[in-house]
């Protein structure tokens, strides 16, 4: 470590310069270290070219305490300036990167809680999606979707059959009031998900994929809250367990899907169970996906569900 005098080097062990006077009075000039911080204002990454925050969908000056555009969903919020960031109440609230989940039409925070004045369907939603969002894979998920060009709904509309669905086209999740449902709400996100990855069609693989991420949304769910256990057999891609005059494909159908169901991955028995979900899952008991799912255990060469399960 050095310290500059007058242009000239000071061992700082003994405090003695060179060409000083023994009666000059000597000034040390300390220099603050140099760092260079990555993450700035509210964690977000400063680009090295411009000196700016960025956000995902605007950038911030730091040194001139402004934004450079607006925000991208300011016309929904006309009382606000399109300039400000998180309503002016940062210490509150965040704003991942500019875009958003909507509920109902209504803006959704991760983890923050409900606003006032909602409906009563739009708050238990939301409650739904903090609760799925407290998993780990819930939280990975919701957060995933929540990049710069995703925008993404959850609404009351009843649009399709059973529990709910996933429309590709809107974008939108219907959850045909069965707003507290956790697994609902994740097997249709799952697919949400699936869409960003452009896997839009439908499919047996798909549905296995949603079935496994929501039954491990409900697993860790049960386990922080220490007060229930998730059994692979409560999942409907099982339909009881096997017996002796139950034909053998099924016993290794169920003994894959219990692996799987359990947290573990493994590509041959994922396979499996897509090539059996039809003949033998609780979920298509009554002929629902025979028609009109793609069939086919490799349709995709890699999955999405295995990182959320490893």
């Amino acid at each position: 470590m050095e310290y500059e005098y007058d242009s000239q080097i000071i061992s700082p062990r003994n405090r003695s310069c060179q060409h000083c006077n023994g009666n000059e009075s000597v000034h040390f000039a300390i220099p603050l270290p140099t760092v260079n911080w990555i993450h700035t204002f509210s964690a977000k990454e400063k680009d090295t070219e411009t000196g700016l925050s960025y956000f995902g969908s605007r950038y911030y000056s730091s040194d001139l305490s402004i934004w450079l555009s607006v925000d991208p969903m300011s016309d929904k919020y006309p009382s606000l300036s399109p300039y400000v960031y998180c309503a002016n109440n940062p210490i509150r609230l965040v704003d991942p990167n500019g875009e958003e989940w909507i509920i109902d039409g209504i803006r959704y925070l991760p983890g923050q809680n409900c606003p006032d004045n909602v409906s009563e369907s739009t708050r238990d939603k939301w409650n739904t999606m903090n609760d799925i969002y407290k998993t780990k894979n819930g939280k990975t998920l919701i957060d995933a979707l929540n990049g710069e060009d995703c925008h993404y709904n959850v609404s009351s509309d009843i649009k399709t059959d059973g529990k709910g669905g996933f429309s590709s086209k809107n974008k939108t999740i219907y959850l045909n009031g069965n707003d507290k449902n956790v697994g609902t709400l994740a097997h249709e996100m799952f697919h949400a998900y699936q869409d960003y990855h452009g896997r839009t069609e439908a499919s047996i693989f798909n549905e296995v994929e949603a079935n496994l991420f929501s039954f491990s949304v409900l697993s860790q769910q049960c386990k922080a809250a220490g007060d229930c256990i998730m059994l692979p057999k409560e999942s409907p891609l099982l339909n009881g367990e096997p017996s002796d005059n139950i034909p053998k494909e099924y016993h290794q159908y169920f003994g894959d899907a219990v692996y799987l169901l359990l947290g573990n991955f493994d590509r041959e028995k994922f396979n499996n169970v897509v090539s059996g979900f039809l003949q033998y899952s609780k979920q298509n008991a009554n002929g629902k996906y025979s028609n009109g799912y793609k069939k086919g255990c490799n349709i995709y060469e890699n999955t999405l569900i295995e990182m959320f399960l490893r």
